[in-house]
């Protein structure tokens, strides 16, 4: 059966109140179709038109008698006028008689042109009024108006107030009276053959001998220091020397600690061959402990190529005794392709379970980040015995189709692109396969189906 799809209608309102965005609507009082404009409202689209004044997004219509009254535009460009049955002639003007509108050529009208010097010209309408900049001026002109400028040489500035000397620097000065030196901005030391010594009074200048030196006095005679020895220091008519006590070297490069069995001297300091400190990490070959061995610190690394433990069961997470928040396990480390990837098994704080895991970027701490990068669930291959099992999601194989009461669908396939839907207790059924522009409806009884919508014939 036909389905009659209708869009909102009256026979008796002729434009509707509202619409929304892209509704449709007829108006039976008119009959004129309408739609709903972001911007405009409702706007009338089609349907049966008559002559008036034109509204917005409308075509126009002649009256009965093929003419159009008038037309009002917002912005028009044109490309010919005819008037009369003219175009007219480059340079004419449109004119009218009050009775018809014609092309003519403009009216002829002169003026008398009169400077400070030369005669008197006339002047007619139409033709090119030429200004002539002279010596030192120049004129332009632009937007029908014509600027007559001073052109200013060096030395010379030109604006709204006049023609003025350009003031090089605070020595020039050009005011109403004319151009001055002022004396007031002129430093003697700049000027060309002064000379600064001439001026300076040398026995009050003198010289001091700093730490470590002797001599100094006034500059009216030269005056000379002498380097005072110290302890470990012997001065020299060339040279100051540095007098080289035990462990010590004095050479061209520098006064050094002579290093003796096991210690190195450079720019950073004096070594021996590792730091001891109580902090530091210090290396040594076999070393055997007759006592117990404590260890601190958060990590220990045993790099033996076997390791032998005595103990039947090892100890884990010993720091766990008063909390669970720790994470109980064993991993490794391994790389097949360029990227450090940690495999393990470990029981897991938050939940009590214990997980194996493969393929995880980030390494474990004090906890597994079970969704760090690359995590997966690993596989065991076992065989495993429990009076009772618990299964909670992935994926069972070798079970028959699982029943709708428990979870299941009770079936093993369905048909390619089908909707499923439910049958009771009974197997989900599902529809057949939809054809391009088909939608689901409900069909006979309520069962669904694709079908197309048919707005029917008339």
């Amino acid at each position: 059966m036909a389905n009659l799809i209708q869009i909102k209608r009256s026979e008796t309102t002729a434009t509707p109140e509202s619409l929304a965005n892209g509704e449709l609507a007829w108006a039976g009082n008119g009959n004129i179709l309408y739609i709903g404009d972001f911007g405009d409202g409702v706007v009338p689209i089609g349907g049966q038109r008559t002559p008036g004044t034109l509204t917005a997004n409308q075509a126009l219509v002649a009256n009965s008698t093929s003419g159009i009254d008038k037309v009002i535009v917002a912005n028009a460009v044109v490309t010919t006028i005819t008037a009369n049955g003219s175009v007219g002639t480059a340079g004419q003007v449109l004119v009218s008689n009050g009775t018809v509108s014609y092309w003519s050529d403009p009216a002829a009208s002169d003026f008398t042109l009169a400077a400070d010097s030369g005669s008197s010209d006339t002047f007619s309408t139409g033709g090119t009024l030429t200004f002539t900049g002279g010596n030192g001026a120049n004129t332009t002109v632009s937007d029908d108006t014509i600027t007559i400028a001073v052109t200013a040489g060096a030395g010379i500035a030109s604006n709204a107030t006049g023609v003025h000397v350009v003031a090089g620097n605070n020595q020039v000065v050009a005011n109403s009276t004319g151009v001055f030196i002022d004396e007031t901005n002129i430093d003697i030391h700049n000027l060309s053959g002064y000379v600064a010594n001439e001026n300076i009074d040398h026995s009050t200048v003198s010289v001091t001998a700093g730490n470590g030196l002797t001599g100094g006095g006034d500059l009216t005679a030269t005056r000379d220091f002498a380097v005072g020895a110290g302890n470990g220091i012997t001065v020299n008519a060339d040279d100051v020397a540095v007098t080289a006590g035990d462990g010590v070297a004095s050479n061209s490069t520098g006064v050094h600690v002579v290093a003796g069995t096991g210690v190195v001297a450079n720019s950073t300091g004096v070594h021996i061959g590792q730091s001891v400190g109580t902090s530091d990490n210090v290396q040594f070959n076999n070393i055997t402990a007759t006592g117990d061995l404590t260890v601190t610190g958060t990590l220990t690394t045993i790099d033996t190529t076997n390791l032998v433990v005595q103990d039947p069961l090892i100890k884990l997470a010993n720091g766990n005794v008063s909390s669970d928040a720790l994470d109980i396990g064993f991993f490794g480390v391994y790389d097949p392709s360029g990227t450090d990837l940690y495999a393990g098994m470990f029981r897991d704080a938050s939940d009590g379970k214990f997980k194996l895991f493969v393929d995880s970027e980030a390494a474990p701490t004090t906890t597994v980040d079970t969704g760090g990068t690359g995590y997966t669930v690993a596989t065991l291959v076992a065989a495993l015995e429990s009076s009772s099992a618990t299964i909670t999601g992935g994926t069972i194989t070798g079970i028959t189709d699982l029943a709708v009461a428990d979870g299941g669908t009770g079936a093993s396939s369905f048909t390619d692109n089908g909707i499923i839907y439910g049958n009771g207790a009974s197997a989900l059924s599902v529809t057949s396969a939809g054809t391009e522009g088909q939608v689901l409806m409900a069909g006979s009884g309520g069962v669904p189906e694709f079908n197309t919508l048919d707005g029917g014939t008339f």
